[in-house]
C-alpha cells in the first residue's frame, strides 16, 4: 500500500460486576455544544493512572481549555472543575489544539469538555476512566483498518464498534491498529470523526499509525500520545504505556523499510525496563499474514527484522492490521510453532482452555473493521500458513475483546454481520495462563537510539534483509508457477 496525501484527519467473556469496579460508561453525556469544536479525541499520555492527552480542532482561532470533573460528582454542570490550558497551532486550514491532563486520581471515572472558557464555546461532554494500578482486571477492544472512503462505510465501521461495547461493556480503552481512513484528506477525516465521535467521547484511544493515515506529521497533530524521544513524527509516532499489569508498546511500521535501528533499540530498551507481567506490542503491518500484502518486500523485511526481537523480549501478544483478513498464529518462537500444554478452567461461568506458560508469542491480525476485505492467499509462504492456528476470511468486519486479570489473558474475536442479520458471532478464542514473577527487571545497558549514529547499521540491515527477501522469493516462485497453471 502506498502512502496517501494527508489532511485533517466481544459474544466476549462478560466481566461480572465485582470483576471491575468501574461502571459501564455512557456513550456521551448530554450537554450543550458548539460545531466549532471538532475531532475531539483522548489518548494515553504518560502514566495511565494519572495522565491523559487530549486534542481537538477548530475552524476558528480560540483558546485551548479543558474542564474535568469526577463523574461521581457531576450533575450536568461543570462546577469547580479541574481546569487545564494547552497550546494550539495552525495546521492545514484549522487550529490543532493539544492539552496534557496531569494530577488525575487512579481508578477514577472523569467527565470532561474542551473549548474556550472565555467565549463559552464547548464540545459535548465526554468521559474516560483512569487505570486503577497494577493487578486490576481490565478489558479493551481492538479494531483495524476502518479505511473507509464513504459516509456509509464509516457508519458501518462505527456500528461494529457499537457492537464491541455491547459485547465487552467494561472495555476501558480501544486500540485502533491503523488505517483510520483510505485517502488522507479533510473530507474523509471529517467523516471518520463524525461517525466515531460517540466512541471517542466514551473512552480512551490507543492509536496506531497506518500507511493510509497521512505524512508528514498528521498523526502527531491529531493524536496526543507521549512519543518516544527518538520518534521523528513524520510518518506517525511510536510510544508505550502501562495499564494494570500489562505493558504496551505501539510501533510505527511506516518507519520500517527497513525498520530503523533507533526504533528497534527503543523497543528493546522500553520492554527491558518494564516489570509488567504481560508484554503486548501493537503495530499496523503484520509479522504473520496470509493476505495479499505479505509477499511484498517491505513486509518480508520487517518479518525477518522483528521476529528475533519479539523472541528476545518475550512478547506475549502482537496485534496488527494492514492485510484485511483474519490470522492467529500458534505460539511462535524462532519462526517455528511451539508445543503448548492446555488446561481447562471455569472463568466467569464459561469453561476456558488456557495455554499454560506457553513458549513464544501469539500474533493476531483481527481482519478489518471496514468493508474492504482480502481473501486468504494460498500463494503465501508455506511456513507462514504452517504458523497459522486460525486463518480465514469471515466475510464480515471483526472486533476483538481482550481481558487481562492477574495471571490470565483471554482473547475473543467476533464477526458482525453489518449488512445482513446484524448478528454477532464469536469466530475465535484463545487464552493464556502464566506463572507470574516478582523479580524486578534485570539491569541493562541501553541500546543507542541516536539516528545519526545508526545509519550505517540500518544500511547493513537493509542489504542483509533484501538478500533474505530475494531468497524467500526464489523459494516462492515454483509455488506461484504451480498456482498459475492450476488457475488457468
Amino acid at each position: 500500500m502506498l502512502h496517501q496525501s494527508f489532511g485533517k484527519m466481544a459474544l466476549s467473556i462478560l466481566l461480572s460486576a465485582n470483576l471491575l469496579f468501574a461502571p459501564v460508561l455512557p456513550a456521551a453525556y448530554a450537554a450543550d455544544s458548539t460545531d466549532i469544536v471538532e475531532r475531539v479525541v483522548i489518548t494515553f499520555h504518560g502514566d495511565a493512572q494519572t495522565q491523559r492527552g487530549i486534542s481537538w480542532f477548530t475552524t476558528e482561532k480560540t483558546r485551548t481549555d479543558v474542564q474535568v470533573m469526577k463523574a461521581a460528582g457531576f450533575q450536568g454542570a461543570f462546577i469547580k472543575p479541574l481546569s487545564y490550558e494547552g497550546t494550539a497551532r495552525y495546521y492545514r486550514g484549522q487550529y490543532a489544539h493539544r492539552v496534557i491532563l496531569n494530577g488525575l486520581e487512579p481508578g477514577t471515572e472523569y467527565v470532561y469538555r474542551v473549548g474556550d472558557k472565555e467565549q463559552n464555546l464547548w464540545s459535548k461532554t465526554g468521559s474516560f476512566q483512569t487505570d486503577a494500578g497494577k493487578n486490576g482486571a481490565f478489558s479493551f477492544l481492538a479494531i483495524a483498518d476502518v479505511q473507509a472512503d464513504t459516509e456509509e462505510n464509516f457508519q458501518k465501521a462505527s456500528e461494529l464498534l457499537d457492537q464491541g461495547f455491547k459485547t465487552v461493556p467494561h472495555a476501558q480503552f480501544v486500540a485502533n491498529l491503523g488505517d483510520f481512513v483510505n485517502n488522507c484528506n479533510n473530507e474523509q477525516w471529517d467523516m471518520y470523526f463524525r461517525n466515531f465521535e460517540r466512541h471517542h467521547l466514551r473512552t480512551t484511544l490507543a492509536p496506531v499509525s497506518g500507511n493510509h493515515d497521512g505524512v508528514p506529521s498528521w498523526f502527531r497533530y491529531q493524536f496526543p500520545v507521549a512519543a518516544a524521544e527518538p520518534s521523528l513524527g513524520l510518518t506517525g509516532d511510536y510510544y508505550s504505556f502501562d495499564y494494570s499489569n500489562a505493558h504496551f508498546a505501539v510501533l510505527n511500521t511506516n518507519d520500517m523499510f527497513p525498520m530503523t535501528s533507533a526504533q528497534v533499540n527503543w523497543l528493546r530498551n522500553d520492554m527491558r525496563a518494564s516489570d509488567a507481567d504481560w508484554k503486548i506490542v501493537m503495530m499496523h503491518r503484520p509479522l504473520y499474514s496470509a493476505g495479499k500484502n505479505y509477499n511484498k518486500p517491505d513486509t518480508m523485511i520487517m518479518h525477518n527484522r522483528l521476529i528475533p526481537v519479539m523472541d528476545e523480549l518475550g512478547i506475549d501478544l502482537v496485534l496488527s492490521g494492514h492485510d484485511h483478513m483474519y490470522f492467529r498464529t500458534k505460539q511462535m518462537k524462532g519462526d517455528q510453532a511451539q508445543a503448548t500444554t492446555y488446561i481447562q478452567e471455569v472463568y466467569n461461568g464459561e469453561t476456558v482452555d488456557f495455554a499454560v506458560d506457553p513458549e513464544g508469542t501469539t500474533y493476531i491480525l483481527p481482519n478489518t473493521a471496514g468493508t474492504k476485505r482480502y481473501p486468504v492467499h494460498s500463494e503465501t509462504f508455506q511456513k507462514i500458513l504452517d504458523a497459522g492456528e486460525v486463518v480465514t476470511q469471515p466475510g464480515h468486519p471483526v472486533f476483538a475483546g481482550i481481558t487481562i486479570e492477574g495471571d490470565k489473558l483471554i482473547y475473543n474475536a467476533y464477526a458482525y454481520d453489518v449488512d445482513g442479520t446484524k448478528s454477532v458471532e464469536r469466530i475465535d478464542s484463545y487464552a493464556i495462563k502464566k506463572t507470574l514473577s516478582d523479580e524486578p527487571s534485570a539491569p541493562f545497558e541501553p541500546d543507542s537510539t541516536d539516528y545519526s549514529s545508526l545509519w550505517r547499521q540500518d544500511l547493513n540491515n537493509l542489504i542483509t534483509l533484501l538478500i533474505r527477501a530475494v531468497a524467500d522469493y526464489c523459494i516462492l516462485i515454483p509455488q506461484l508457477i504451480r498456482d498459475a497453471i492450476i488457475n488457468r
